[in-house]
């Protein structure tokens, strides 16, 4: 899957998640969107980010496989209003368990489902971090959970398709030294069909 169909395919199972819409109130406060930073009067909401992808060959013998690990974030924003925000404690306080809520949620609708994780080979890791600000409007916090998603990737490489199989050679190389001299080598033709 690429990286807008994760975040597509993402948005849409947590649209369509009870729990989750419980806490946000409707499925339109669940959205796929490069703008990070949302003002408070926009919570609460999850917006679903990949913003980084890491690719890693995953053999040493150059065989084209490589490993994707996609960095995914669910940002999970909440408010107090203005009246509430003029005690900052108790509004922080409000604020971390709310985001809390709103991150184990989604989270966890997840990772218990069962056809989301298996798109995946493995669910590495995953982050989270809390942050509380303020705007004209009120007092909000953000909560971002990231996941790495890893999936491998096997490139072959491109053969004419015209082209045609003639002979295959082979090293032997003794107890498994591929750096020195081949022990024997060999060049078996192969015999093309009617």
């Amino acid at each position: 899957m690429r990286r807008d169909e994760i975040r597509v395919d993402t948005v849409a199972r947590l649209k369509a998640a009870a729990p989750v819409l419980a806490i946000v109130g409707a499925a339109d406060k669940v959205w796929d969107s490069r703008t990070t930073e949302l003002a408070s009067d926009e919570a609460p909401g999850i917006n679903v980010l990949t913003p980084r992808t890491r690719w890693q060959q995953a053999t040493a013998q150059g065989i084209p496989i490589y490993t994707r690990s996609i960095n995914m974030t669910l940002e999970c924003y909440v408010s107090v209003g203005q009246a509430a925000a003029d005690d900052q404690a108790a509004a922080d306080a409000e604020l971390a368990t709310a985001v809390d809520i709103l991150e184990d949620t989604a989270m966890e609708f997840l990772l218990t489902d069962p056809e989301w994780v298996a798109q995946f080979e493995d669910v590495t890791g995953i982050d989270s971090n809390v942050s509380l600000s303020s705007d004209s409007k009120g007092r909000y916090g953000l909560g971002r959970v990231t996941f790495d998603l890893v999936t491998h990737h096997e490139y072959n490489p491109r053969v004419d398709p015209a082209a045609t199989l003639d002979t295959v050679a082979f090293d032997t190389y003794p107890d498994g030294d591929t750096e020195g001299t081949p022990a024997t080598e060999a060049e078996i033709p192969i015999e093309q069909g009617p």
